[in-house]
């Protein structure tokens, strides 16, 4: 499927061309509508299965309703995976034109500079959970704006050991 049966805004569709991305893989699909609509959604893919562009386009697609300031806490399980998605976050917003920044936070990094980089108000805050819920209870990140919560790898982000801080994140915004 093309993802002008989406009704993707044309920049977007520009932007992931550029990436090499030309079809719509059926989680997006699946996801697209439900997130644009603000609708709670529970998907389940395989690693590499599309699914961080299954969440970030339909974000991208609604930007012109997002202003400068938190709209998005995504939620991420590692380090790693967080880079990842900041990383598509930058491209897609570089490749499609569309204005959109994000600041990765992560425990065991330097708080000071993450503080630092979330004073320039971005759209999206991607981070593991412990150190999301700690700059939101220090007031640096303003739980109150977001409207979007993703929590990503959910099996592992909702098992025994981290289901009580997710909650708290949530619960926050």
């Amino acid at each position: 499927m093309k993802f002008e049966t989406l009704g993707l805004r044309p920049e977007l569709i520009e932007g992931l061309q550029k990436q090499g991305i030309k079809e719509v893989i059926g989680i997006q699909d699946k996801m697209f509508t439900g997130i644009l609509t603000g609708d709670n959604i529970i998907a389940c893919a395989q690693t590499g299965s599309g699914k961080t562009l299954g969440y970030l386009l339909p974000i991208f697609q609604r930007q012109e309703n997002i202003k400068k300031g938190l709209q998005v806490v995504i939620l991420v399980s590692t380090h790693e995976l967080g880079l990842q998605v900041h990383r598509q976050v930058e491209l897609l917003a570089a490749n499609s034109g569309i204005f959109m920044r994000s600041v990765a936070v992560f425990g065991n990094a330097n708080i000071n500079s993450q503080i630092k980089m979330l004073k320039t108000k971005p759209q999206i805050v991607i981070g593991t959970p412990g150190r999301v819920l700690d700059l939101m209870e220090k007031k640096h990140i303003p739980a109150h704006l977001a409207q979007t919560i993703i929590v990503d790898e959910g099996d592992f982000l909702f098992n025994p050991k981290n289901i009580d801080t997710v909650s708290a994140v949530i619960k926050k915004a």
